[in-house]
């Protein structure tokens, strides 16, 4: 997917900063993410994720819309430890 444009609501950016992310790094797992996934719960939505760390590793998620024309809306991102839990193999 060719990203243009990022657009931040100001709900995805008090959701990053309550989360201790930054807009760079969840910026670097929309355009170079580990796995692109639809949102089986809400229709239109996707999951790009990316595995981080070595010593301890986590996943970053990040929940956005793709509105076309190369623009997508965030609508969350998080940091998960459980990268058993959404880490996919079949992929």
């Amino acid at each position: 997917m060719n990203v243009e444009r990022i657009h931040w609501p100001l709900h995805a950016q008090r959701r990053l900063q309550e989360r201790g992310l930054n807009i760079a790094e969840v910026e670097n797992v929309i355009r170079a993410p580990g796995q692109l996934i639809a949102d089986t719960k809400h229709s239109g939505r996707w999951i790009a994720q990316r595995r981080v760390g070595t010593d301890r590793p986590t996943l970053i998620r990040v929940v956005y819309v793709d509105a076309g024309g190369g623009e997508i809306v965030v609508v969350s991102a998080y940091r998960t430890t459980q990268v058993a839990r959404y880490w996919r193999t079949d992929q």
